[in-house]
């Protein structure tokens, strides 16, 4: 099986069905994000439509097949790649990025929600908000993406950088089984459930361009009522909203967050359905 080696590629189909085996069994509760925002698709379109560049899965993914919707996914970001390194297109840069940038100012929470990452600028972010007052407790999440090679998971190094810095140990939560996104909300909430814990009111830290699917993640995985907050850091230069668009890498990332909303929702509907033979 053909793995991932690093945060530009998706994953096949069957990578999928290996982490699908690998993360909690947790479903989603609620299924209709996609649908109720259609608007996030909006310049994407736009893009694939001026240039021609088949965009037909945005409507039609939960009619297809598993294996198509991962194969089709993958070919647009490939297309819109190419077309987008024509310096010609960069101004479509700040309008792709805006709708992934869900800014919902922080306010006074039960929780800041770190997911996961191999670097400190997250993590950072949560400490300036519990040393503001936000919340009391920190949850750091996460082992590390499945083509990780560590061996100390991210959720244990940046509760330990934390720690470090002088944020007290007994404020900590730390998750780190996860492999994903969605599993970084599937296993705390399973911590949470094990604790007889519901947090209402939470406050996510992610990167900018990660703030939209990891608010999705967040919104249809909890059984009850939360009201989400975001946050991020500041982004590298190289990856912020004028200039993600500038380079193969940065338009690889930026352009995977679209696909892996639909290749996400389309795990939960098969899953939901209970045909779990077309995903596992």
């Amino acid at each position: 099986m053909s793995k991932r080696t690093n945060v530009t590629q998706l994953p096949a189909s069957a990578e999928l069905r290996e982490m699908i085996a690998k993360e909690s069994p947790r479903r989603a509760v609620r299924r209709d994000f996609l649908e109720t925002h259609p608007d996030i698709f909006t310049e994407l379109r736009t893009v694939a439509d001026h240039a021609g560049i088949d965009d037909s899965i945005i409507d039609e993914w939960q009619n297809m097949s598993f294996d198509e919707t991962i194969r089709r996914g993958a070919a647009l970001v490939d297309e819109l790649e190419r077309h987008l390194a024509n310096e010609r297109t960069w101004g479509y840069a700040e309008r792709l990025y805006a709708p992934l940038n869900v800014q919902i100012t922080p306010e006074a929470s039960d929780l800041i929600f770190v997911f996961g990452s191999a670097i400190n600028a997250r993590i950072d972010t949560a400490i300036e908000l519990y040393r503001a007052g936000i919340a009391p407790k920190i949850m750091t999440t996460g082992f590390g993406a499945n083509y990780s090679k560590q061996t100390v998971g991210e959720g244990r190094l940046q509760a330990e950088y934390a720690i470090a810095a002088g944020v007290p140990a007994e404020t900590l939560i730390v998750e780190e089984r996860s492999i994903a996104t969605p599993d970084n909300v599937k296993r705390s909430i399973d911590m949470w459930q094990e604790m007889n814990w519901q947090p209402q009111r939470v406050t996510m830290v992610t990167s900018e361009f990660h703030l939209l699917r990891a608010y999705v993640d967040m919104y249809k995985f909890p059984d009850w009522d939360m009201q989400i907050f975001t946050a991020a850091p500041a982004p590298s230069e190289d990856l912020n909203a004028a200039n993600w668009i500038k380079s193969e890498t940065g338009r690889r990332i930026i352009l995977n967050e679209y696909t892996k909303l639909i290749m996400e929702s389309k795990i939960d509907q098969v899953l939901a359905e209970g045909d779990s033979s077309d995903a596992q």
